[in-house]
């Protein structure tokens, strides 16, 4: 289970951190608020093969902190 994501300069966010809840968290705002950038960071994170919108791979470097629940 993933309890949280603690994005930094990643996409729009310079330092932003997101407690998920145990059964359903839901996203939701404008557009060009971030949504999409949340769950690219999710993607990247797990292991999803990550593209910008050109298909062209992305470099990004990140850590994962794995914590026993």
């Amino acid at each position: 289970m993933i309890s949280g994501i603690q994005l930094n300069r990643f996409g729009k966010f310079i330092q932003k951190e997101f407690n998920l809840s145990d059964t359903v968290t839901v996203f939701f705002g404008k557009n060009e608020s971030g949504k999409t950038t949340i769950f690219d960071a999710l993607r990247l994170a797990i292991g999803s093969k990550f593209l910008t919108a050109n298909q062209e791979p992305k470099k990004v470097f990140f850590h994962v902190t794995v914590k026993k629940v």
